[in-house]
């Protein structure tokens, strides 16, 4: 492990050192730049280097203290698989997983092919068993931090507990979701259903009280569906791109035939709310690419009036901290009132509003 870690970090150097050749060149053959324009590329560069760094420190610290928990518990499996009718099935992935995390791996997972039962189930989503292996360790890795910091007289307050599930689910996403031999199709509908299940696993476990709401009353579902909807769109929009523009609805809907199933079997008690999560995320994926495909299409001259709208509309929106209003006001008033840092949900970055 330690040798795997020793080259990541170096290939993570490196890469930093191509970050500021790339600058460095730009300092010695671009005499048009400010100095200030060039000083603020070198920042970035530093900047995405130590994200880049952080985050392998991030990664291994908790690898370190879910081995840890593994090793003083030794009835684990059968904890995992309480809820669950095939034991010996479920006691067989958790302990595979559980070994692998033992040795160092918390973040690899074994797949499902579906839809199950089809003769072409290619698209790839992660164990039910081993995902629940994996959250039910976390689980207890968070019970000791908050055990840890209450005897520092401190508090793990909800901004703190998402952000440690960020970093989980950011880890296990880029650790499990290359898909090498797979269509762009495949490879991006089992991109998209994976991130779909981690993030209902991740917001059931954080928000049990509201999602047992959810699940009980209609209102509270389409109260808080804006939230999930946004999230599955940015996603469409960010990664549906060239080719996947064309990839038609009626495939999006015989791949995912089972998903509300497999969204059932991850949390217990919560049916309703998993076929309306399941249901929201097929649906947003349909519509945004429809849309998108649709914005592609059209001439240029409407896609420069569309960008100009965009951006003019945004410079005037009240809730964007860097519209003109917002500098205005911090001119008038003065930096106090300066918004601090706010965060919507586990899968969406730090905010400034």
């Amino acid at each position: 492990m330690a040798l795997g870690q020793r080259r990541l970090a170096r290939s993570v150097l490196l890469l930093g050192l191509a970050l500021l050749a790339r600058v460095s060149l730009a300092l010695n053959h671009t005499k048009s730049l400010s100095r200030g324009t060039l000083a603020a590329q070198l920042a970035n560069s530093l900047n995405k280097t130590i994200a880049l760094i952080s985050g392998i420190d991030d990664e291994r610290i908790i690898a370190q203290h879910m081995m840890k928990v593994i090793e003083r518990n030794n009835n684990l499996a059968a904890a995992i698989c309480a809820r669950f009718a095939e034991k010996r099935k479920c006691t067989e992935a958790a302990k595979k997983y559980l070994s692998r995390c033992k040795a160092g791996n918390c973040v690899k997972l074994d797949e499902e092919l579906h839809p199950a039962g089809d003769k072409e189930a290619n698209i790839h989503l992660p164990n039910t068993y081993q995902l629940e292996a994996m959250f039910h360790v976390f689980d207890l890795v968070i019970k000791d931090f908050r055990i840890e910091v209450k005897g520092e007289k401190r508090s793990l307050n909800y901004e703190m507990k998402s952000n440690f599930y960020r970093i989980l689910i950011t880890s296990v996403m880029l650790s499990n979701t290359l898909f090498k031999n797979l269509g762009q199709f495949e490879v991006f509908l089992s991109r998209y259903l994976y991130m779909a299940t981690l993030y209902y696993k991740t917001y059931t476990t954080l928000e049990p009280t509201k999602t047992k709401l959810q699940n009980t009353l209609w209102i509270a579902r389409f109260l808080c569906g804006r939230r999930i909807r946004r999230t599955f769109r940015d996603f469409v929009k960010r990664y549906a791109t060239g080719n996947l523009r064309k990839m038609p609805s009626h495939y999006v809907v015989r791949k995912t035939a089972d998903f509300a199933d497999y969204m059932m079997r991850q949390k217990q008690g919560l049916d309703r709310l998993a076929v309306h999560f399941a249901d929201t995320a097929i649906k947003t994926l349909v519509k945004t690419m429809q849309a998108t495909a649709a914005r592609a299409s059209r001439p240029w001259y409407v896609k420069l009036m569309g960008g100009t709208h965009k951006r003019l509309a945004k410079k005037l929106t009240p809730e964007d901290p860097n519209s003109l209003l917002f500098k205005l006001r911090d001119k008038v008033m003065g930096s106090r009132h300066t918004r601090p840092y706010f965060y919507d949900n586990f899968v969406d970055a730090p905010l400034k509003k």
